[in-house]
């Protein structure tokens, strides 16, 4: 077996693979499992997925490095593209969600047929040859495909609609009083023309990522209009234009959190969801876990970097992680050592990919990196158990900068300074009326100090159920008929019919145990 030094867990996001330079690193580490099988489905236009759950990596493995025919690439909505688009909508004066939708839909179009069309350089005449010869005119030549190029080709849109008809030779609604949306619904037709002229028997998934980070200075009930004008571009394209092309295989597939898909206004969600959408599951049993996705994945990357290969399931595993742990039911070693990641994650590849970099990095350190097995001390190394809980506490922090500015990540840390008198430090626990104790304080020192509190602290309840959906906390549940309780986790909970899960009010509740100990330094 390798030595820790040589092992590489490669990016914790996998956007970095999306450089053009291929990494066989990442493909021969990567786990081409039923997920991926499945987002191939024409019918699934929208991949589903919390922060780390491996959205970006699979649009990043069928964008580059899957050994099939399946053709595909990956654009990134960037911050300042939502800006342009809002600023062109103000000019028109429009600024509802259909009004997104159809800049939306022009934009993706557009790129949609940038990464198409150079598949055919052979194509110089009909309506792939005009639309290829309007974006190098007014573009001049530096289109990227990228959304941002998108965009200024839609401000063009009036005379890019003049250009295109006078190749045509057809009338030109040069007028100023022509309104532009005619001339987006002009070009709209145009792109649908020069797709659907390709040759037969194409495949291609142009992949839409970029959605998990809201701009700073871009208010939320604005973003969302936007978000939710992007989901409706997605849908309609998908399931008005592309069907259209019965000879041809092609899709948009939008990467998206379960919360912003919630928001995202779609008619008919759950039926959607359903049916043209891929939930990221990794969820698994303790007495399972060896026929997880989630144990595989790591097996995998640990199996893919040994010379030769290890062909054995579970074989590199075992292998560097050669002892049993703690558990504290039965007070004696006999958890397998994929427990404490399990119980340290939210059941996230990049959790398992972060804590295996951080335990590798502190035995190399130590000066053990000859060694070529992770020892039992690495689960309570203070050093790691910190490190990884600063992590955690960083995932939390960038979800919640979502909604709301990163300067009130400082109340939510404050309101758990209130919390920490009702802490049990050894089973994390508290109950409903300690909660309530602690948010009360809260707002007496948000009072004295002239602070606003933001929305989630409306109401008890509604910080609870933010703290649940973020799975800083679980509620348990304690049947009758067991002897240790229940412990329902937001991230376990999900389904396609329940993609925002509620909370349980009045009930005893559990703090996370990855990022335990970045809240209080004590916990055992």
């Amino acid at each position: 077996m390798k030595t820790l030094s040589q092992l590489n867990f490669g990016y914790t996001d996998a956007q970095n693979y999306l450089d053009g330079q291929p990494s066989l690193h990442f493909k021969n580490c990567f786990l081409a499992d039923q997920h991926l099988t499945q987002l191939k489905d024409r019918k699934v236009y929208f991949l589903i997925g919390e922060k780390g759950t491996g959205k970006t990596a699979y649009a990043a493995y069928l964008s580059q490095y899957s050994e099939s025919t399946y053709n595909g690439s990956t654009v990134f909505v960037q911050p300042t593209d939502y800006y342009n688009l809002v600023s062109m909508q103000l000019r028109l004066g429009d600024r509802t969600v259909a009004d997104y939708s159809d800049a939306w839909q022009l934009a993706l179009l557009t790129a949609f047929f940038h990464r198409t069309n150079t598949l055919f350089p052979q194509i110089d005449s009909g309506p792939v040859a005009a639309i290829r010869q309007a974006l190098d005119h007014f573009l001049l030549g530096t289109y990227g495909g990228e959304i941002a190029d998108s965009l200024e080709f839609i401000k063009a849109s009036r005379e890019i609609s003049a250009y295109l008809r006078g190749s045509a030779g057809t009338a030109e609604p040069h007028s100023p009083d022509v309104p532009l949306t005619v001339h987006h619904k002009f070009l709209l037709q145009k792109l649908r023309d020069a797709i659907g002229s390709y040759p037969q028997g194409l495949q291609y998934c142009l992949f839409v990522d970029g959605l998990d980070v809201r701009p700073s200075e871009l208010a939320y009930d604005t973003y969302i209009q936007c978000v939710k004008g992007l989901a409706n571009a997605v849908w309609i394209l998908n399931a008005t234009v592309f069907q259209q092309f019965a000879d041809q295989d092609f899709k948009i597939v939008l990467l998206v959190r379960p919360d912003i898909l919630h928001v995202a206004g779609l008619q008919n969600l759950n039926t959607k969801v359903r049916d043209n959408a891929l939930l990221l599951d990794w969820r698994t049993d303790y007495s399972a876990y060896r026929n997880s996705a989630l144990f595989r994945l790591a097996d995998r990357l640990l199996a893919s970097q040994q010379d030769p290969p290890e062909q054995v399931a579970g074989a590199a595993w075992d292998s560097y992680f050669s002892f049993n742990v703690f558990d504290r039911r039965t007070e004696q070693y006999t958890d397998a050592p994929f427990i404490p990641f399990l119980r340290s994650s939210f059941y996230r590849p990049r959790d398992i990919l972060t804590y295996l970099e951080i335990m590798r990095q502190r035995m190399v350190a130590l000066g053990e990196g000859d060694q070529d097995k992770f020892t039992s001390d690495v689960f309570v190394d203070k050093a790691i158990r910190g490190a990884y809980a600063t992590y955690m506490l960083g995932e939390v922090r960038d979800s919640l900068s979502f909604y709301y500015k990163i300067e009130e990540f400082e109340l939510f840390l404050k309101f758990f300074e209130f919390l920490s008198d009702y802490i049990d430090r050894r089973a994390r626990f508290f109950s409903y009326g300690d909660f309530v104790k602690a948010f009360h304080a809260l707002e007496e020192y948000a009072a004295r100090n002239k602070d606003e509190l933001p929305v989630i602290f409306q109401t008890p309840d509604v910080l609870l159920q933010f703290l649940y959906e973020l799975n800083v906390i679980c509620f348990k549940i304690q049947p009758a008929n067991r002897k240790y309780p229940i412990t329902r986790w937001c991230f376990r909970e999900r389904s396609f019919a329940n993609l925002r899960p509620k909370v349980k009010a009045g009930a005893d509740y559990v703090l996370h145990y990855g990022m335990a100990r970045a809240l209080y330094t004590d916990i055992l």
